[in-house]
């Protein structure tokens, strides 16, 4: 798996920063702390090392942008973050709060030609949706333990 440049911390302050955007709102620090549930602190430093990796645009009590590399991260932890939640949500039928958590922890690791392969899955079951309807009902039946067949 290829390293990547920046720790899964500082992309969930990216992908904090686009969420924040995408809901037409202002990123600025106590947006993305209240985002995070994080200290304002704590996003001032995060900031200062996501500026020195040129990945936003960062003047104290100023407005924060992404910068082109930036968007296109945020664009795709975000994109990672999706199809991992409507893979453990939709098709393992995991209850909300746990796919969401699940997939903030697994975006950050997931190769990027499994991500693919992932959401081109999620994308097949939804044109299919017989399909994830029958897994649901096998998930429902009991089943047997091994070894006693």
């Amino acid at each position: 798996m290829p390293a990547r440049d920046i720790s899964a911390s500082l992309e969930d302050y990216l992908e904090a920063i686009h969420a924040i955007v995408t809901a037409g709102e202002a990123p600025r620090v106590k947006a993305i702390a209240a985002h995070l549930d994080v200290r304002a602190s704590s996003v001032t430093a995060a900031l200062r090392q996501l500026a020195d990796r040129q990945l936003v645009e960062y003047v104290p009590y100023g407005a924060i942008t992404l910068t082109p590399r930036g968007e296109r991260t945020a664009r795709d932890v975000a994109g990672r973050h999706h199809a991992l939640r409507a893979f453990f949500g939709e098709i393992l039928a995991v209850e909300p709060e746990l796919a969401d958590a699940a997939a903030c922890r697994v975006e950050h690791v997931i190769p990027p030609e499994l991500h693919r392969r992932l959401a081109a899955f999620v994308a097949y079951l939804r044109d299919h949706p017989r399909s994830v309807a029958a897994f649901h009902r096998h998930l429902a039946e009991p089943s047997e333990p091994e070894g006693t067949t």
